[in-house]
């Protein structure tokens, strides 16, 4: 058989990379891109690089782990020092907690998009969006995830690349952003328009950390990543006890994948960045819970009305892929909690953990429907304060756990040949430390925590750790 060539092998090694891309794409770049842009100009691009590095250096140590020994990372966390299993416990709560939060946001999403476009009520078109997702995701699988995925960021790349070349923003003003930190401050004209007070109201820090978690992507978002290498079967990811030299080779395709996958997410934050600063930010305007997507459109039909349509279609197809894939994400990750808690009575849970999620998306636009026929309209649930608490829960506070972890993993079951170098070790500590302090402070300003920001995730954590001590995880032998 005639070996492949090297750009064929390029094309092989994409593939989960791009499952990450898409799901920040929808949330990350079509609306919290655009309205940093708009907020804060260029000079929030320092902020995205650096968490693309953090972000990027941690998921490859989670890959790398599973694909020289063959082990998922949450096996691994069952043995932290504590209750035995405290940490994969807690992030199954977490994950239970907050992926129908994060499905309810993306469904309401599209939903005013639906209802701006077609006049169709945002209750009922979310509904509708969201039962129609599921049906699909139903009856898909990784391989049908993969492929939707491919093609959509090779849409938004494409229409991205485009769209930088003719808004033409300042390519010095944007290198001088990316490379050179500044603190932020809202623009004057935000404390003047009593419209947008609720904008001018919200702490920094909360505005910061919703970008931190929703930018490349969440913690879970990570875990299903190296979940789904096995279905590419690099390495020792399937389990076919490669020696470590063997499966040392694939690790080329995990970078490969990751490199794609993080500088797709970078180039179409800065134009997103770029086309909110020019386009929406002198006009002043900017996405909230009515017209989260719409107002985007401004990027296309300035260079002629006739391209409104091409956006609509766009982001609703983009926002779809993201829903569509944060459903998917959830039992892949539930599976490695199974593998690693009860292996011997591993089974297909998949349709159940799909149920699961779904139907707590359906209670979240159910909530988020009643609270709105309030008599004061600022009483009722506003998609970015509800999705902030769960970005920077899952994009930022667990991802500095996942950080530390992955540290204590090297350490415990790698020999000293085999580990990180010792820069991508301290990167990890570092990133770990990062993350939690900014996690904390965001949580801790953000409005819709109330004023007890801490008591989530000490429930969360103490209820895990609890539940780890009542039903501790099976021992089983340890695999190397």
């Amino acid at each position: 058989m005639k070996r492949p060539s090297r750009f064929q092998q390029f094309l092989l090694a994409m593939g989960p990379g791009a499952i990450i891309a898409s799901l920040t794409i929808g949330t990350g770049e079509l609306i919290f891109s655009a309205r940093a842009g708009i907020l804060f100009g260029y000079s929030i691009l320092w902020v995205f690089v650096a968490l693309l590095l953090a972000k990027g250096l941690m998921v490859y140590t989670l890959s790398r782990h599973l694909v020289l020994t063959g082990v998922h990372p949450i096996a691994r966390w069952v043995d932290l020092p504590g209750p035995r299993g405290w940490l994969p416990m807690s992030l199954l709560l977490t994950a239970s907690l907050l992926f129908p939060v994060w499905v309810g946001f993306h469904s309401g999403v599209i939903g005013t998009l639906v209802a701006q476009t077609t006049g169709c009520p945002g209750p009922i078109a979310s509904i509708l969006v969201l039962s129609a997702t599921a049906l699909l995701v139903w009856r898909g699988g990784y391989a049908t995830l993969e492929r939707v995925q491919l093609v959509i960021v090779a849409a938004m790349v494409s229409g991205v690349l485009v769209s930088l070349t003719l808004l033409r923003p300042d390519p010095l003003a944007m290198l001088e952003g990316a490379l050179v930190p500044r603190w932020f401050a809202y623009p004057s004209w935000i404390h003047d328009d009593p419209n947008l007070a609720s904008i001018a109201k919200r702490p920094i820090w909360a505005e910061l950390g919703t970008y931190v978690g929703v930018i490349g992507g969440s913690s879970f978002d990570y875990l299903a990543y190296a979940a789904y290498l096995r279905q590419k079967g690099w390495g020792n990811a399937s389990q076919l006890h490669q020696t470590m030299d063997e499966a040392k080779k694939d690790l080329w395709s995990v970078r490969v994948d990751l490199l794609v996958s993080f500088s797709s997410v970078m180039l179409i934050s800065a134009a997103f960045v770029a086309s909110g600063h020019l386009v929406l930010g002198p006009a002043h305007q900017i996405p909230n819970d009515n017209n989260m997507l719409n107002l985007q459109a401004t990027f296309l039909t300035s260079l002629h009305p006739w391209l409104y349509p091409l956006y609509i279609a766009g982001a609703f197809l983009t926002m779809l892929g993201t829903l569509y894939g944060t459903i998917e994400v959830a039992p892949a990750v539930f599976r490695e909690w199974q593998t690693a808690y009860r292996p011997a009575g591993v089974g297909s849970a998949r349709r159940r953990c799909v149920a699961w999620v779904v139907t707590g998306g359906f209670a979240i636009l159910a909530g988020r429907a009643w609270s709105n026929m309030s008599a004061d309209p600022s009483a009722g649930w506003s998609l970015v304060d509800l999705v902030t608490p769960a970005a920077i829960v899952t994009g930022v506070l667990v991802c500095g756990v996942i950080c530390w972890a992955n540290v204590w993993s090297e350490y415990k079951f790698l020999p000293a040949g085999d580990r990180l170098p010792w820069w991508g070790l301290l990167g990890n500590v570092m990133a770990g430390g990062i993350f939690l302090a900014v996690g904390c402070r965001s949580l801790a300003e953000a409005k819709s925590v109330s004023d007890l920001p801490w008591l989530p995730i000490v429930l969360v954590f103490g209820i895990g750790t609890l539940g780890a001590v009542l039903f501790p995880p099976a021992r089983q032998r340890s695999a190397t």
